[in-house]
């Protein structure tokens, strides 16, 4: 396995299955008088970005079904950042889904860097939003800042930015092989969040009848994380500053991580931690079982995958850390 990334050396060899990245995701309710304002504003920002690198795009209204992406002419991408795009069927909102692409000439040699997805999934009443960009551009800070003020107008359920590795939805290298490079990257953000984080962020019975009963929570953090006003309350005092997060406002309902002093936490490179790690140990009550984290986020169908996907999930614990 290789996992690329300018100045380090990779992890391991042979094949490419991932891309360094700034990784930004949300969970957002989706109010119907706001939502195509909200998709308006997210679609404009990325375009007015990456406009020339948009090539490829998918819409439809089946958000687990991997949809062939087709060239993204002006006339598509209008109709995805039109209100209409978001179906209504009695009355009410469907599920529906919206990617964005840059080229196929990635080191993936599949559409990718830079991306957008906006999703109304599991839940019709929640959005899941997402951005993958270059880890390496140079406005980078002001291109997440400016998610976060249009993030800062919605009820957030839950949101992170941060360095990462990804890969295109529904690839065919697979997000459990990513699983041994947190090891090495322990900032990095690498879960597969396309997999229904609903069922973490909230208790449903269908999935507690399979796996047992579970407290849900949030499933991860990156070095600007926001929780949601349903698991704000087992936080204690806002951490200090040096810990690396400050309190938001109530409309909000989250945190907001700052001065975490590292990329992709490399142990290599010897990459301080401490900030990420006394955000983590603030964060933790928030967090999901790991139950649920376990089956839905990754998978434990193996002792070895358990035992990966656990550590992934406590990379920034007090023992864990190197």
């Amino acid at each position: 396995m290789s996992i690329p990334l300018k100045g380090l050396p990779p992890c391991h060899a042979e094949t490419i299955i991932a891309l360094p990245c700034l990784r930004i995701g949300a969970i957002v309710d989706n109010d119907v008088r706001t939502e195509g304002d909200l998709r308006s504003a997210l679609h404009d920002l990325f375009a007015a970005r990456f406009d020339t690198q948009i090539s490829f795009l998918t819409i439809g209204t089946d958000p687990a079904r991997a949809y062939r992406a087709i060239k993204a002419t002006t006339a598509k991408r209008q109709q995805l950042r039109a209100p209409q795009a978001a179906p209504v069927v009695n009355g009410t909102r469907a599920l529906w889904c919206a990617r964005l692409y840059g080229p196929d000439t990635t080191a993936l040699q599949q559409p990718y860097l830079p991306y957008f997805e906006i999703v109304a999934a599991l839940r019709k009443d929640l959005l899941s939003i997402q951005f993958a960009v270059p880890h390496d551009m140079s406005d980078l800070r002001d291109f997440a800042d400016k998610v976060h003020a249009i993030l800062g107008n919605t009820r957030l359920r839950w949101g992170y930015q941060g360095f990462g590795f990804g890969t295109p939805p529904f690839s065919s290298f697979g997000q459990r092989n990513l699983l041994p490079a947190h090891e090495r990257f322990r900032a990095a953000v690498m879960s597969a969040f396309d997999v229904a984080p609903e069922e973490a962020l909230f208790r449903m019975d269908n999935v507690a009848r399979r796996i047992g009963d579970y407290t849900p929570g949030i499933p991860d953090m990156g070095w600007r994380t926001y929780v949601g006003a349903d698991y704000r309350d087992r936080l204690g005092d806002p951490a200090p500053a040096r810990g690396g997060c400050n309190g938001r406002g109530p409309r909000r309902g989250g945190l907001r991580h700052r001065r975490a002093r590292t990329r992709m936490g490399d142990v290599n490179a010897g990459e301080n931690l401490s900030a990420l790690a006394a955000a983590y140990a603030y964060l933790r009550p928030a967090y999901a079982d790991q139950s649920i984290l376990d089956k839905r986020m990754w998978g434990d169908r193996t002792p070895a995958e358990k035992a990966a996907t656990r550590g992934y999930f406590q990379r920034l614990s007090k023992g864990s850390l190197p």
